[in-house]
């Protein structure tokens, strides 16, 4: 029984037992951080696509107070010329003495 032998061997099984082992975390931790980058990555495109989700929502908005306005002013122009019909012809029936 050589003591030395025996101790160099326990030393060199122990080494690589703990060096696999720190791999095997190492992989298990990269893993862990890749889960952790990939789920603030969807958290960030999810918010952006609510940001652009909000955005479409508000120019939908806008546009619609923009149609709204328009049929107001078409609705403005008809009862003007309305009006001014209602206007000619009473000019014409004064001035047939009507």
């Amino acid at each position: 029984y050589d003591a030395e032998h025996h101790l160099k061997a326990e030393k060199e099984d122990s080494y690589g037992d703990g060096f696999q082992a720190g791999i095997e975390q190492g992989i298990e931790q990269g893993i862990e951080q890749e889960k952790g980058n990939t789920l603030r990555e969807k958290e960030r495109a999810d918010a952006e696509k609510n940001r652009a989700d909000a955005a479409e929502n508000r120019a939908g908005a806008a546009e619609n107070r923009a149609d709204a306005a328009e049929n107001r002013a078409d609705a403005a122009e008809r009862e003007l010329l309305q009006l001014k019909e209602e206007i000619r012809k009473l000019r014409i029936q004064l001035a047939d003495g009507n």
